[in-house]
């Protein structure tokens, strides 16, 4: 599977998005993570930080340069799964991606509306009503 996480607005959780789906997936094969946000190294700087992060089946790289489907293409076949997890700002890079990719994912920052809608989703099981007829 190839995925990007991408989103032209900054401070959406892009790199955290990229990097839970890239865990994920890592559990079911060999996994690879690019790292295409030249703002931050924020995936590459995740994956060294980690006390437990599993590089044997998860390699991260970075690569956030006008170049990204050139450097990328020939690694495709070596593993099962790439995440793309590409920076606000750069709609060059975020194309780049998509033409390697098979999905994309938009994460989006929730409105107060959303988070206030949060809690009522975590009940379960739902409490019982009566019906009237």
């Amino acid at each position: 599977m190839r995925i990007t996480s991408g989103n032209l607005k900054g401070g959406t959780a892009k790199t955290t998005t990229a990097v839970h789906l890239a865990l994920g997936l890592a559990r079911s094969g060999r996994t690879l993570l690019v790292d295409a946000d030249p703002g931050q190294d924020g995936a590459v700087s995740w994956s060294q930080e980690a006390e437990d992060w599993p590089a044997e089946r998860c390699i991260v790289i970075a690569a956030a340069d006008r170049n990204l489907a050139r450097q990328i293409r020939p690694m495709l076949d070596d593993y099962e799964h790439v995440v793309f997890d590409v920076g606000p700002k750069n709609p060059n890079l975020l194309q780049q991606a998509l033409s390697l990719s098979e999905h994309l994912v938009v994460p989006v920052r929730p409105t107060g509306h959303d988070l206030a809608e949060l809690g009522k989703s975590s009940t379960w099981p739902p409490t019982p009503t009566r019906c009237h007829r």
